[in-house]
């Protein structure tokens, strides 16, 4: 399977962890599916930890109480949308990372 995960700014639209169950929240997911973490272009699938933006970041760029600094939050945006771009350009074979200082 080909895989790309995100990860943001924990808040209570996908909290990235939650105690009652290991599965639970974004890192759940990702331990459950194995995925490794990626911080540089990668071939095969991976999870990319954003260090700016939130969960909505993916569609926009506007900033809010878990992510307040718009250029940050504006950089993690077009991260976020150029590696699904290049991910599904890429068949699923490549994980592009062209801004690595948004990324942990």
């Amino acid at each position: 399977k080909d895989i790309l995960v995100t990860d943001n700014c924990s808040d209570q639209v996908i909290p990235n962890t939650v105690t009652t169950t290991p599965f639970g929240g974004t890192e759940g997911a990702i331990a459950l599916l194995g995925l490794p973490s990626v911080s540089t272009t990668t071939d095969g699938s991976g999870a990319v930890r954003f260090l700016y933006g939130h969960h909505s970041s993916i569609l926009s760029p506007a900033p809010n109480s878990v992510a307040p600094d718009a250029e940050k939050t504006a950089a993690a945006t077009q991260e976020m949308q150029g590696q699904v771009v290049g991910f599904f350009f890429s068949m699923g074979q490549k994980i592009t990372v062209t801004n690595p200082v948004v990324v942990k």
